[in-house]
């Protein structure tokens, strides 16, 4: 799923600490800002932070009507979505349902303690997670807390799921060989 060039997981987070200035209520600005200062950090942020700050996706700044173009790229590519599409917002739109469809059915179909090794194998590395020197608990663990954002997100906020392969992949620890080699 994600290109793996150390450039193209920094592109994003530079995206978005470029609009944090534009958030207008205080402490959801100082939430958001600690969310991505954890990326900077090298760790991730919390998974209840990154729900709080959810509302950030249904409209300014990152709703994917209001993305910048340079934004939007990036994110094509880091969904591996050609840049040269016509059409590029609906693309990523039909991108977040898929995923949003495919988490739906993992939940109803029993959950991640369901999925067969290979099964959950592809759904970390197609969310942005190389799998590899991971556990199937910490599989498990990963792919739970990535449902947990997608239980919150829908049509408006879809956004948010397509940011996630950054907000909860960026700075995993299997993906360092993949982003430093």
């Amino acid at each position: 799923m994600m290109e793996t060039n150390k450039n193209l997981y920094t592109k994003i987070p530079t995206c978005m600490q470029a609009e944090l200035r534009t958030i207008k209520k205080k402490p959801l600005k100082a939430k958001w800002n600690d969310v991505i200062a954890c990326l900077g950090s090298g760790t991730h942020p919390h998974i209840n932070d990154i729900i709080a700050c959810s509302e950030l996706f249904a409209d300014r700044p990152y709703a994917l009507k209001k993305l910048k173009s340079r934004h939007i790229k990036e994110l094509l590519i880091v969904h591996d979505i050609s840049t040269w599409r016509l059409f590029k917002k609906r693309k990523l739109i039909e991108r977040g349902m898929l995923i949003k469809h495919m988490d739906e059915a993992i939940q109803r179909e029993g959950g991640v303690t369901k999925l067969s090794k290979d099964a959950i194998r592809w759904a970390l590395f197609f969310r942005g997670v190389n799998p590899e020197t991971m556990s199937i608990e910490s599989m498990q663990k990963w792919l739970t807390q990535w449902l947990e954002v997608s239980n919150t997100v829908n049509e408006n906020t879809i956004s948010l799921l397509l940011h996630c392969p950054i907000l909860l992949a960026y700075n995993h620890s299997s993906n360092w060989k993949l982003i430093y080699g």
